[in-house]
């Protein structure tokens, strides 16, 4: 059956602000709508901020929806004042993992070092791809074993990216 155009735009609204809308039917009728979303990592917003700090270009690359993806960078920092306007393509969104490759290639192709973070199945192939892979100690079996640093003080926190940044700029 058709879906009312009322819940559509719901949904759409939904996307907007970064959920994924999920339509639930019952004998054939639209019974609820539910917003699913993953939730920011503590400290996120910080680590934007550091890296930005430090003259690191960031990117997001992700799987999720470009209105989510979106959505998501915007609160965490990363599509905001000078990114948003001095960079096309800071956001990289409905990628397969075969696409996340091909993507680190060229930067590195151009001559750039990539460090790439990833907790999910489908980020196993970009870490292993990126110059340095980092997982989370929550991360999928498979990020975990493919990357070259897991991250495990505490309960993982992507702020110790920060120190790993700068140990590896010590050593090498």
């Amino acid at each position: 059956k058709k879906i009312p155009a009322s819940v559509v735009r719901l949904g759409a609204q939904y996307n907007r602000t970064g959920f994924v809308a999920v339509y639930v039917c019952i004998d054939g009728r639209i019974a609820a709508v539910l917003a699913l979303s993953d939730a920011l990592k503590p400290g996120a917003k910080e680590l934007v901020r550091w890296i930005s700090a430090n003259g690191m270009q960031l990117r997001l690359l992700t799987g999720d929806s470009k209105a989510s993806a979106e959505y998501t960078a915007r609160e965490v920092g990363i599509l905001s004042g000078a990114y948003e306007e001095e960079e096309e393509g800071v956001v990289q969104a409905d990628m397969l993992p075969q696409d996340k490759i091909r993507y680190i290639k060229r930067l590195q192709e151009e001559g750039h070092s990539v460090l790439f973070i990833g907790d999910g199945i489908n980020d196993a192939p970009a870490l292993a791809q990126a110059d340095v892979g980092v997982s989370m100690t929550k991360g999928t079996d498979v990020a975990i074993e493919t990357a070259d640093v897991v991250l495990v003080n505490g309960t993982g926190s992507i702020q110790d990216l920060a120190t790993v940044i700068d140990l590896s700029k010590t050593t090498i």
